[in-house]
């Protein structure tokens, strides 16, 4: 421990500023495995874009179905609650679609794009 303490001291690094380099924006939520049904609202979570306002958009089986909320949320917060539109995927003849993922965005900056996990998107049960 000292050994690499020492070694990013001599280097000019801070354990401070390696934390920073490795913090990469990523979404939180939703995650792999998660189900998530219409008519309900589910919390989408990120982090690591720290400045402006993000974009969100979803995907269903890697098409774009469109920006979800109206680009003026800011990136610092890190949640948005999406309330799932009844029909999203089932007006489409289907039941669930399991190949569902979210994108964020910036608008002011577009190297910033981050994509969830792939997750379900389902009718409800009644």
């Amino acid at each position: 421990m000292w050994a690499l303490l020492m070694l990013l001291i001599i280097s000019g690094c801070s354990p401070k500023n390696l934390t920073k380099q490795t913090d990469h924006p990523m979404v939180i939520s939703p995650k792999s495995g998660a189900v998530w049904m219409e008519t309900y609202s589910y919390k989408i979570r990120w982090k690591g874009i720290e400045h402006g306002n993000v974009c969100i958009a979803i995907l269903l089986g890697g098409k774009d179905k469109g920006i979800i909320n109206d680009c003026k949320t800011p990136a610092q917060r890190g949640v948005f609650i999406w309330k799932i539109p009844r029909g999203f995927v089932s007006y489409f003849g289907i039941n669930k679609e399991d190949k569902a993922r979210v994108v964020i965005f910036t608008k002011t900056n577009q190297d910033i794009e981050i994509f969830s996990d792939y997750f379900t998107i389902s009718k409800p049960s009644n």
